[in-house]
């Protein structure tokens, strides 16, 4: 234990153009602090120094969770495995393949053969870190990717859906991809490793266990060698080792007991509960508390809001009938991911705006056209991709002659409205294509006599023409790969289900099951004794809405333009009420009139972009007098109308409590720049041109300079020595010095000079603006 550091003549001095405090404080800090308080008071040391190891005392977090960590619900006797484990990332590659299905030439899907499922799982617990994907696996195999199906859909146990990407080892990945200084000894010692070691490292890089208390333990001996002749540098490196966090629902005995069953047999993880836990059909492993923390601070600021709301509401009312949760991807994330989404967003969304303004003037000056729509800005841009060919027989097409085509048309209502399902196509080969996909077409005589074949439409594709400030090269190339799939499909896309109005992020899978857990864990054990028809009056519906949902509700309803909000009858944002009035709306839908909504918005877009198809009636008529839940739509509708009197009731009355009218954070973040520039010293009675006033210190000072009897817009104010004014109750005569900025960068007064503000601006407000007419007037808004 150091003494108090030594007097303030012996400190060194502070530091020039810096601020008086660092951005963030440290312990150090605090110790000093604390220290000089212990000096001032002439406490004695042999008082102060117990309590200060008191007030620093720190124990290892290493490991204390251990003994917290929940049971297998299959074998109580074990604890649950942790998701950076190889076991439980194995058991969540075999889970995935067997809820694949493959579509051969009969109707039917059919599962993975054994063999099948065992090339794919070689292929994914591979440790190459080049990325597959499932036409690379599909490829593998011998199928087209649009035979295989099962894609976007939830897993056997809930856990997950089947992404886009084929799930991978990703602790193996993150190891093969860890800091330089780090990978090559880490890596060679991991290739050398038994498995039992591999999870002893795999624990102790997830900070789960205390190294001082296993290094008795055989099973980390290895791990913890490697780990003793690292330098302190590459220490560092591999604590940054990423690893994934959160415990599975198993144990590791369980998870390979079952990933060995679903690899070695038919069974999928269901069948393979019932063959070796002996389980009923319903039955599920239990989800965690609603309230429980991740460990992200967004997410679990919105679990604990969620699960103390649904609390309330059980107390007061009961276990609810249905409870709809809409979902904004951006409400769970960090702070830190948010702002690089928008930077990211901003930065594309530039690039994009300008390429599209110069499509804008082009359509002017060539087409002489006034008003330019997204459907022309598009049809503009499929031509100038396709090099002016007709994507299907390579025929010229131009602005006036071509049409825009569906590649691949979808079942039901609506089609797929994505950049790469359009083409422009001469309106020969369109009328002859119709409702049918490219592939199917281009095999037909009408089709070859007319030139069309599937090679030589892919030969364009790899010519396609890309403006650099619209797609990145990367972008370039998965583009040409989607269109390329969807010319070789061969069937309709699917009709829209669930699927398109359920939202698929992970947290909202995971809301979905903690609060169907907490309501209807009777339904999913063994142990149930409530009949088929009692449980499903009993059960507690949960339904997970994406955020374009609500708004086409909103609008479908007419709520958009007769809601009483402040100033306007549309959504406002600078009405914090609007929350309320999403979360009513959200509260009424159903999945029924969810899926209609989402066929309203398919078909909305596509006329937009194509026009309406001959016979074709408008989507605003959807859904039609004898089509599917056209009378249950109406219904609702009706209901919506209610709903929207009671808002207006309970807004004009105002009755519905604003909780948070402003967010007070305590941010850690920079007000201002560090470096102090001097102020520019004026005497109040001297003459000070409009420039000048204009960068006044304060608001408080321009306005008592700018309402002065002698001011002028243009030339300020000329010299008086009899000038006075006051600036918060403070007067000042002429002979008094009036600080001014030295530039016009934005800056902030702070001790007595300047800090710029520029990189910490956040946001403007404009109270009052005005124009001045012809005759000099003022007119305010």
């Amino acid at each position: 234990m150091t003494d108090p550091p030594t007097p303030n003549s012996e400190r060194p001095k502070k530091p020039d153009a810096e601020g008086y405090l660092p951005v963030r404080l440290m312990q150090e800090d605090n110790a000093n602090e604390l220290k000089q308080i212990f000096r001032v008071q002439r406490v004695p040391a042999d008082e102060w120094k117990p309590l200060f190891r008191s007030v620093f005392y720190a124990v290892s977090p290493k490991g204390s969770a251990e003994q917290r960590v929940g049971q297998d619900p299959l074998a109580p006797e074990q604890a649950r495995a942790l998701k950076a484990s190889l076991a439980f990332q194995e058991y969540r590659i075999a889970n995935v393949i067997t809820n694949l299905r493959i579509k051969d030439a009969s109707a039917e899907l059919r599962k993975l053969t054994v063999d099948e499922k065992q090339s794919i799982y070689d292929q994914l617990v591979s440790p190459s870190s080049e990325d597959i994907t499932w036409s690379d696996l599909c490829d593998f195999l011998g199928f087209k990717r649009s035979q295989l199906k099962g894609v976007g859909s939830l897993t056997e146990d809930g856990e997950e859906r089947i992404s886009s990407r084929p799930p991978r080892l990703t602790s193996v990945q993150r190891i093969y991809e860890s800091d330089n200084k780090i990978r090559k000894p880490l890596v060679a010692w991991w290739k050398s490793a038994s498995d039992n070691e591999h999870e002893a490292m795999i624990r102790l890089l997830s900070n789960t266990v205390d190294i001082d208390k296993v290094r008795e333990d055989v099973a980390y001996a290895s791990a913890i060698e490697f780990i003793d002749g690292l330098d302190d540098d590459a220490l560092t490196k591999l604590d940054s080792v990423d690893l994934p966090s959160g415990r599975a629902a198993y144990s590791v005995e369980t998870l390979q007991k079952l990933t060995r069953q679903m690899l070695t047999t038919d069974d999928d993880l269901h069948e393979a509960r019932k063959t070796l836990f002996n389980v009923t059909d319903s039955w599920r492993p239990p989800a965690d508390p609603i309230g429980e923390p991740l460990g992200n601070p967004s997410v679990d600021r919105v679990l604990k809001n969620v699960n103390r709301y649904l609390m309330n509401c059980q107390q007061r009312w009961g276990n609810p009938v249905s409870v709809n949760i809409e979902h904004v991807r951006s409400s769970f994330s960090s702070v830190a991911f948010a702002r690089k989404d928008k930077r990211e967003y901003e930065k594309n969304n530039e690039k994009r705006s300008i390429f599209r303004s110069s499509l804008s003037e082009q359509l002017r000056a060539d087409e002489q056209m006034e008003k330019v729509r997204e459907s022309d800005l598009r049809r503009l841009e499929a031509i100038q991709r396709q090099n002016g060919q007709c994507l299907y027989c390579g025929r010229t097409i131009t602005f006036r002659t071509c049409e825009m085509d569906h590649i691949v048309p979808r079942k039901g209502v609506g089609s797929t409205n994505t950049r790469t399902n359009f083409a422009a196509v001469c309106a020969e080969c369109n009328r002859m294509k119709s409702n049918t996909p490219f592939a199917i077409w281009a095999r037909s005589e009408d089709a070859q006599t007319r030139g069309v074949s599937l090679a030589e439409a892919k030969k364009r594709v790899t010519m396609f023409t890309f403006n650099p400030k619209s797609y990145a090269p990367r972008e370039v190339k998965a583009f040409k790969q989607a269109v390329i799939a969807r010319l070789q499909q061969t069937e309709d896309d699917a009709a829209i289900d669930n699927r398109s109005i359920e939202s698929v992020a992970w947290m909202a899978d995971e809301l979905h099951r903690r609060i169907d857990w907490y309501f209807n864990a009777k339904q999913y054990v063994n142990s149930a004794s409530i009949d088929d028809a009692e449980a499903e009056t009993m059960k507690t519906t949960v339904s997970v809405f994406q955020g374009r949902v609500t708004a086409s509700a909103r609008r479908a309803a007419g709520i958009e333009g007769k809601i009483h909000f402040i100033g306007q009858q549309s959504k406002t944002r600078l009405d914090r009420r609007h929350h309320a009035v999403d979360a009513s709306v959200i509260a009424m839908m159903n999945t029924a009139a969810a899926q209609t909504l989402m066929e309203r918005e398919s078909l909305r877009e596509s006329q937009r972009l194509i026009g309406l198809m001959p016979g074709e009636r408008s989507w605003k008529e959807y859904p039609y007098e004898g089509t599917s839940r056209y009378e249950s739509f109406h219904l609702w509708l009706d209901n919506m109308d209610v709903l929207l009197e009671l808002l207006n009731d309970a807004l004009d009355n105002d009755r519905i409590a604003v909780m948070q009218s402003q967010r007070y954070v305590l941010g850690n973040s920079i007000a201002h720049d560090a470096t102090i520039h001097p102020l520019e010293k004026v005497p109040l009675g001297s003459a000070m041109s409009a420039d000048l006033i204009r960068r006044a210190s304060t608001p408080a000072l321009w306005c008592a300079l700018t309402r002065l009897p002698d001011y002028d817009e243009k030339e300020g104010l000329p010299e008086d020595s009899h000038r006075e004014i006051r600036v918060h109750d403070t007067r000042y005569s002429a002979d008094d010095e009036m600080g001014f900025f030295a530039s016009q960068a934005a800056q902030i007064a702070v001790q007595e000079g300047s800090a710029d503000i520029g990189s910490a601006i956040h946001h403007a407000r404009v109270y009052r603006c005005w124009k001045t007419n012809a005759k000099g007037v003022r007119k305010y808004f």
